[in-house]
């Protein structure tokens, strides 16, 4: 309950601290900190034009035309990126007009594909912006075969579409997830990886143009995701991962990377009995890439605020604070094949930049500004208006 109460309290004392107006002029940042840098106390600029970082330095000189931002000394990381999510998905997880998640009632399989339900307009998208979301991979869910669909990955500009990149990832749910033997669904993605006449999707999967995500809690199966592995040599990505401490050793020697949800460490069903508060740590120190999300009403709801409160949460059991942004930015930017545009503040890179009013694995910390692709994210969005609208002064 605390943990909700943090996220949904982001939402309110985030509005005013939005000063700055979207604009499609070059800027200067000015008097930032680089999070976690070997000298985060060093001040310097960082100079953005036509929407991409071309220098960080402590010594750029601004134009005159340029326009300036003063960070103020505080810490300045790339937008956050979450690597699970149904942003643009789901609205209201109650009305069923609003969920574009699942394909059962079509059965599709893994020809579902959530491109084409992407709601761009989504209320929760702008909010998602406001908490330092830049980047996200949406994905599918339920399912009724061996494949819930496809995922994408969207990067969350104000200034067109957000879907960056379709095909993003073909899902296969394990375990408990599947509502019938888990030995049954491992035999059916045996036999659709085995099959000469495998269905578009499979196909791409096998190509490596596509990587494979699986859903997996239970030790025994991510040892059959690292089978497949073994056997077909695809990319995988592991999504869930409980368990994976067991394993962390043989997950790296594979190279599969591991989303997790940094908060969960109770057992919450017969899948996770094995979790454990340091399973990031553990698996960071084996050399396993691992990236972060957030479950239940947060793959939606507060997404960038429920993951970086979970990263924090990581690094009170003993993961590295550089290792814990590195998972919510430069280890998803390669884990999802966007490292060419974003994951550090350098050179070259896509401006999406949060400066933020203090440590940003602390929850109570907010972003002061936030930019995705050189445009500043305002607090204009429909939640934001109706709250100043309906709220009574007295109640803010």
């Amino acid at each position: 309950m605390i943990f909700r109460a943090i996220a949904g309290l982001a939402i309110f004392w985030i509005a005013p601290l939005f000063a700055v107006q979207a604009t499609a002029q070059d800027l200067i940042i000015e008097n930032a900190r680089l999070a976690y840098a070997d000298d985060d106390s060093e001040l310097v600029k960082i100079s953005v034009t036509d929407g991409r970082i071309t220098d960080v330095s402590p010594d750029l000189t601004a134009q005159d035309s340029t326009r300036r931002v003063d960070a103020a000394g505080n810490f300045v990381t790339p937008a956050l990126m979450n690597s699970m999510t149904q942003l643009g998905l789901i609205e209201l997880f109650s009305v069923n007009e609003t969920r574009d998640s699942s394909g059962d009632e079509h059965d599709l399989g893994a020809a579902f594909d959530v491109q084409y339900g992407l709601n761009e307009n989504s209320i929760l998208v702008d909010i998602a912006r406001q908490e330092g979301l830049g980047w996200a991979v949406t994905l599918p869910d339920g399912g009724n075969g061996k494949f819930t669909g496809l995922g994408a990955i969207l990067h969350l500009r104000t200034d067109g579409s957000i879907l960056h990149k379709s095909h993003a990832g073909l899902v296969f749910r394990s375990g408990e997830m599947t509502g019938g033997s888990r030995a049954a669904g491992w035999t059916a993605l045996h036999d659709a990886l085995s099959d000469g006449d495998a269905e578009a999707p499979v196909t791409e999967v096998l190509a490596g143009t596509v990587p494979l995500i699986i859903t997996a809690s239970r030790e025994s199966d991510i040892a059959q995701a690292i089978a497949i592995r073994e056997k077909y040599g695809i990319r995988i990505i592991l999504i869930g991962g409980e368990e994976a401490w067991r394993l962390a050793p043989e997950l790296a020697a594979a190279d599969i990377p591991v989303v997790l949800v940094p908060h969960n460490h109770l057992p919450s069903s017969y899948d996770t009995i094995g979790v454990r508060a340091d399973n990031a740590a553990l698996l960071h120190e084996a050399g396993v890439s691992i990236a972060f999300c957030a479950d239940s009403i947060f793959v939606s709801h507060n997404a960038g605020n429920a993951m970086r409160v979970g990263a924090g949460i990581a690094t009170a059991y003993g993961l590295d604070r550089q290792a814990a942004l590195d998972a919510m930015t430069r280890n998803p930017a390669r884990i999802w094949g966007v490292e060419a545009g974003y994951g550090a503040i350098e050179a070259g890179k896509s401006a999406d930049l949060v400066i933020w009013s203090g440590d940003p694995l602390e929850a109570l910390t907010q972003p002061v500004a936030v930019y995705i692709a050189g445009e500043a994210v305002t607090n204009a969005s429909r939640h934001q208006l109706l709250r100043e609208t309906y709220l009574p002064e007295t109640a803010r």
